[in-house]
């Protein structure tokens, strides 16, 4: 459990915490997450192998519906072992149980399912609603009918997720404290939405310097993905393969390295970013609990 989660921070506070935090224990925080980064590590890799050989049938040995057997299992596998990656991960901030962490982490998971589902429907359905019956019109009509209702479902959208991102706060309050999933909606989405300029411009900086810092980290691998599609091309072509016997080995050696060493420590600091964000608003709502109770008792 981190000691000093709960204080009132700027954004930029809140990232320099995440971050000072992150390397001043990185030695223990490896050892309690070495198992399960490498774990998730070495099955992404596979998925991501297989899932690239199934693209391109490039299995001499295997059939396509074996690959795609295969495939399935191995994705199966990936979401347990990102599961047990991300329940030690929120483990190491609030210092529960891995079972309970995971738990939780599910039932978000769920949830945030079925509001995709819904907004899904929503948008959808608007689209459909403004577009109408384009069957009794030309097809310049249609196209204009088509082209007003994708902006309209593009602004209806923007603003469905304007008001979602409050319920960032209701899924840190549901890993971080024991309350009921409709507790952590409630009293957190309003949380959220009384500090949501804060909430938002953290969200924006977070999101932008994980996008900056996997570019670079994936970029070894981006490189053999090239690699790998160029010598396809040229296959198709009928030229002959120009990658070596052990490229294949090669790439789920660097894809592995990859994953374990740079998007697993990514998440890791992303989670601890979101976590000094959220005791910070907690914080900062608590005194001003504190501040009203105070002045009620003084009169």
């Amino acid at each position: 459990m981190i000691e000093e989660l709960y204080k009132s921070r700027s954004v930029a506070g809140c990232i320099s915490a995440a971050t000072n935090f992150l390397f001043n224990n990185l030695k223990s925080i490896s050892k309690q997450l070495w198992l399960p980064i490498v774990v998730f590590a070495v099955i992404m890799g596979l998925f991501q192998k297989l899932s690239i050989d199934v693209s391109i049938s490039s299995s001499p040995t295997l059939s396509t519906m074996t690959m795609l057997l295969m495939l399935g299992l191995c994705m199966l596998a990936l979401i347990a072992s990102a599961l047990w990656l991300t329940g030690a991960i929120i483990r190491i901030v609030n210092g529960k149980s891995l079972i309970r962490n995971i738990k939780r982490y599910i039932v978000l998971g769920l949830f945030g399912l079925a509001m995709t589902l819904v907004v899904t429907l929503v948008v959808v359905g608007i689209f459909f609603l403004f577009r109408g019956d384009n069957s009794q019109v030309d097809v310049a009509q249609a196209f204009n009918n088509t082209i007003a209702s994708i902006a309209v479902c593009g602004a209806v959208l923007i603003a469905i997720v304007l008001l979602i991102i409050p319920f960032v706060q209701s899924e840190m309050k549901y890993l971080m404290e024991d309350v009921s999933i409709t507790t952590a909606i409630t009293k957190g989405y309003a949380e959220g939405f009384r500090h949501y300029g804060k909430l938002l411009l953290a969200l924006i900086l977070i999101s932008l310097l994980v996008m900056v810092i996997i570019l670079i980290v994936a970029l070894p691998m981006q490189i053999l993905l090239m690699a790998q599609s160029a010598s396809w091309t040229g296959i198709l072509m009928g030229d002959e393969a120009s990658l070596p016997s052990h490229f294949g080995l090669l790439a789920l050696v660097v894809s592995i390295i990859v994953y374990a060493l740079g998007i697993a420590a990514v998440v890791i600091w992303e989670f601890l970013a979101l976590s000094y964000v959220y005791g910070s608003i907690a914080h900062d709502e608590q005194e001003k609990a504190n501040n009203a109770l105070n002045s009620m008792n003084s009169l």
